[in-house]
């Protein structure tokens, strides 16, 4: 049969092609090819037949053959059924062509690996719907683990890209400028996202057809079905040609009611990828695993800044070299007015310029944290030998990520590294931040008394700004409790509710056994009230801003402890009102031993209030003596007495 075949060959994948053009999982693909790529297409046609017709095709070779265009057509898209009819149609079209009587036999034996055919591409449907649901399965374990925004799209470009189906990817979004930033790549997109970027100059307006833009602006998933042809990827179709790009799908990812929060970007080197009823539906799987995960990263670190992915990797690159600076901030111990101790603090050196944790953090992977923490210790434990070498011994604190809480590497470096510097290790404090939710599945306790048994120091960092509760704060073996700055942010608008909620912060702390220190205090003012309330130590620029290690020995020779502390401004407002808070409590111990009494008791009456702290003014001792009147008769709960607070609370202020 094969050379009458062969002379028929032209006419028969013509005849092939026209038919599959009205198949409708086919068709799109088809309408959307390039006469190039038409050529081509019709060339492999030729080819499969002529190899399902040799004689000498053995299972072996049929296996192979049917896999590939098992796997290209699952990918493209093409239905399980349209691919059923398109063999009957090539079966029809050959006995029409070569004859059905005289070559009989050859046609039953065609019939018959056109079946092994599509039973052996079947069967790659089959693996290929197994793989999807393993990567979907895998992600989701992901969604739990990641610990950042920068982890979560890292982690899941790199395994998205290990996925036959996906050439490569990219995660990008608006940057404050309303410039569109790629900030995550995989596969062979890295420079191709560069030039992409350059190309179309950041801006969704000038790239407003694009599938991307379209998803940023409808919000809805956007599929380019052929690179070749597509007049919105114009501009850019030669990049996709250089790298094999021929088909992409743009999944917004953000709420419902609402502009995106990044656009999930899929290439694909087959056109049509992404577009069959299976891939529609883990599209649609991955787009909820990203939202999910997304609310869930937000909700424990706010919304993360965009940095672009060539920056990211410019940083994680810095923070291996000299670039990584520490810098140190002193605690003031208000009891006795001196410094025994320094915070350091990460900083980075870019061109001229100093970034804080607050600009590059956020750039950072959990393998670029861990590295941070071991050049931060080494570095900072180096300052610390050089400081007692000049006659200086201080104490140190660093923090410590909570995935230190699930990552073992943070404990081995820390061993190593104090016996490395020989450091005696009570000399040391690590401090965990409150707003690091520890991971799932983490023995807190049992990792924190794993770090005592080193000797280090343990604080628990920004009380007040995250996810503690009584039972963390009661279970884990912390020496410092660090009530978070954001607390002190509305000193002036909420005065004395501030003062209120740091004066029963350190009652907890105290109570617990903790000493507690207090961040971010910038009012000098302020340093003589936090005294009066029981804050062991504080930290701000009201004592010293973080400096290089080499320039806190001068500080400290200058640093005149008196001018400060322990007792600045004694008679300020915020002092003054520090004192009632005191005095307020008394009164209220006062009132619930008066009321155990009992009402008729004589030694009731003979029970006197508390002395009221000198209140300037005669003024202040009035609305002082009202207040107790109507604690008294109304408790110190009730609405009236708020109003006579009040009034004493603007008495003192009001204070010369």
């Amino acid at each position: 049969m094969r050379p009458v075949l062969q002379d028929q060959l032209q006419v028969i994948v013509e005849k092939l092609f026209r038919s599959l053009a009205e198949i409708p999982s086919i068709s799109d693909l088809i309408l959307t090819m390039a006469p190039p790529e038409q050529t081509q297409f019709k060339a492999r046609m030729r080819e499969y037949l002529l190899t399902l017709t040799a004689p000498n095709l053995d299972a072996e070779k049929h296996r192979e053959l049917a896999g590939r265009l098992g796997l290209q057509h699952a990918v493209m898209g093409v239905a399980r059924d349209d691919l059923t009819l398109g063999s009957e149609i090539l079966l029809a079209l050959v006995r029409d062509h070569v004859g059905g009587v005289q070559h009989g036999r050859a046609l039953a034996a065609l019939g018959q690996r056109l079946m092994r055919d599509l039973s052996l591409q079947m069967q790659v449907y089959q693996d290929v719907q197994i793989q999807r649901h393993k990567l979907t399965q895998e992600l989701t374990q992901l969604v739990w683990q990641v610990e950042s925004y920068t982890d979560l799209i890292d982690r899941m470009t790199q395994r998205l890209s290990e996925h036959g189906e996906i050439a490569a990817c990219s995660f990008g979004r608006l940057d404050n400028r309303g410039l569109f930033r790629f900030e995550a790549v995989s596969g062979q997109a890295n420079d191709f996202l560069v030039r992409f970027e350059q190309l179309a100059g950041g801006s969704l307006s000038e790239v407003s057809e694009d599938p991307t833009a379209r998803a940023w602006r409808t919000r809805e998933v956007q599929r380019c079905i052929n690179f070749a042809t597509d007049p919105a990827t114009e501009r850019w179709r030669g990049l996709m040609r250089e790298r094999g790009y021929r088909s992409s799908v743009a999944i917004p990812v953000g709420p419902s009611d609402g502009p995106p929060f990044f656009v999930l970007t899929l290439f694909c080197t087959l056109p049509g990828g992404f577009s069959s009823t299976h891939q529609q539906s883990f599209i649609e799987q991955l787009q909820t695993l990203l939202v999910f995960a997304l609310m869930s990263i937000e909700g424990r670190h706010g919304p993360a800044r965009v940095v672009p992915y060539a920056t990211r990797q410019h940083w994680a690159s810095l923070l291996r070299t000299d670039a990584l600076e520490m810098h140190y901030q002193p605690l003031l111990d208000l009891q006795t007015g001196k410094v025994t101790k320094v915070e350091a603090l990460a900083r980075l050196r870019e061109d001229g310029r100093l970034l804080g944790p607050g600009e590059f953090f956020a750039a950072l992977l959990p393998s670029d944290f861990v590295e941070l923490y071991a050049r931060g210790l080494r570095e900072v434990l180096c300052q610390r030998r050089r400081w007692r070498d000049a006659g200086l011994d201080l104490s140190v604190s660093l923090n410590l990520p909570s995935s230190a809480l699930v990552d073992p590497r943070y404990f081995d470096v820390t061993q190593s590294i104090l016996l490395e510097q020989g450091c005696e290790p009570e000399m040391l404090t690590l401090e965990l931040l409150e707003t690091g939710a520890i991971g799932y599945g983490a023995d807190a306790v049992g990792v924190f008394h794993k770090f005592k048994s080193l000797g280090v120091k343990l604080a628990e960092d920004d009380l007040g700004a995250g996810y503690s509760g009584l039972a963390r704060l009661r279970e884990m073996p912390f020496d410092l409790i660090k009530i978070d700055r954001s607390i002190v942010q509305n000193l002036e608008r909420d005065t004395f509710d501030v003062l209120r909620f740091i004066y029963q912060l350190t009652r907890l702390g105290h109570a617990l056994g903790k000493r507690v220190a207090l961040e971010g205090v910038e009012d000098p003012g302020l340093l003589a009230a936090v005294r009066i309330l029981g804050v062991d130590a504080v930290q701000g620029y009201a004592v010293a801003q973080p400096m290089p290690g080499e320039a806190l020995l001068p500080w400290l020779q200058s640093f005149q402890a008196n001018s400060v502390a322990p007792c600045p401004r004694s008679n300020s407002v915020l002092a003054r009102l520090a004192r009632l808070l005191v005095w307020e409590e008394r009164l209220h111990l006062h009132l619930e031993h008066a009321q155990t009494l009992g009402a008729d008791s004589e030694e009731e009456a003979t029970v006197s209030s508390p002395p009221l702290p000198t209140l300037l003014g005669e003024r202040g001792r009035v609305h002082a003596d009202q207040a107790v009147a109507v604690a008294r008769l109304h408790g110190m709960l009730s609405v009236q007495y708020q109003h006579a607070r009040q009034g004493l609370i603007l008495a003192i202020s009001a204070s010369d």
